[in-house]
């Protein structure tokens, strides 16, 4: 596949998504909602299987290294996190100005997912170094960032709340078509 094929790809995948009703847009989000959550949860319960398992970490001898990895774990907590947020509300501000209520969700969805996949960039980078640490409390800032998740789930609410939507445009997200 040229690289001419696969922008007609991703501008195909972006037109479907567009076709696709309100309510199916929201359904998707929940999908992948739930499918990165999960993700994350059975990534940390293999590793602590693990690392229980084979009695601690891969180079928990190596305390350098282990600093310098704890040492970016604090960059990334630090400015990740702050980010995702800044990120998601500048998109919402673009988002409120838009009166098509598909392209709206459609944006929304986007935002959403970038701002849970860098949530899971740093939960992921937590869990890889509590791998080769064996440092059980690195997990608590996974567990942290996993129930974040967990308890952010894009529901409806949020989403006409955040997008200050109508009582149509909230009864379109739930029609089942």
């Amino acid at each position: 596949m040229n690289a001419h094929q696969s922008t007609m790809n991703d501008h195909q995948s972006t037109m479907n998504d567009h076709r696709l009703s309100i309510h199916e847009q929201y359904r998707s989000l929940n999908m992948i909602y739930v499918v990165l959550l999960l993700g994350a949860i059975l990534f940390a319960g293999i590793t602590v299987f693990l690392v229980i398992t084979y009695d601690g970490g891969l180079i928990r001898n190596e305390k350098d290294t282990l600093r310098l990895l704890k040492y970016i774990l604090l960059i990334l907590f630090i400015t990740m996190i702050p980010a995702s947020y800044l990120i998601h509300y500048k998109r919402l501000k673009k988002m409120l100005k838009i009166d098509d209520t598909r392209k709206k969700i459609l944006y929304y969805r986007e935002s959403i997912i970038l701002q849970f996949i860098i949530f899971e960039t740093v939960c992921y980078y937590n869990i890889i170094l509590f791998s080769l640490s064996g440092d059980y409390f690195l997990l608590v800032p996974a567990a942290l960032l996993i129930t974040w998740l967990a308890f952010n789930k894009p529901g409806i609410n949020k989403i006409t709340r955040e997008l200050h939507l109508t009582p149509e445009e909230t009864e379109k997200i739930r029609e089942t078509v």
